[in-house]
């Protein structure tokens, strides 16, 4: 990912959102990016999770470049219509 591409997600997210909001977003405006990225990961047993928390880690781990902050958990519906726990962000 580059943070390019990410600022440019987080511009059309609200001030609060969570990383399922994000990764929604991120695949609308990044269809390909997205593919080539669960693609890089074929040979795990659970690709959509382990692409989800890349790009958590990745949101966490450049916040600060970002200019957002954790806000918290909370449960939301992820891609695949579940409900699960994820990280609220705040934009600064």
């Amino acid at each position: 990912m580059k943070i390019e591409t990410v600022k440019r997600v987080l511009e059309s997210m609200p001030l609060e959102f969570d990383s399922h909001q994000f990764i929604e977003r991120f695949i609308r405006e990044n269809e390909r990016e997205y593919v080539e990225m669960l693609y890089a990961q074929k040979d795990s047993s659970a690709i959509f999770r382990d692409v989800h928390a890349m790009i958590g880690r990745y949101l966490a781990e450049n916040a600060d470049a970002l200019a957002v902050i954790k806000a918290g958990r909370t449960q939301s519906e992820n891609i695949k219509g579940y409900e699960s726990e994820n990280q609220n962000w705040r934009k600064l």
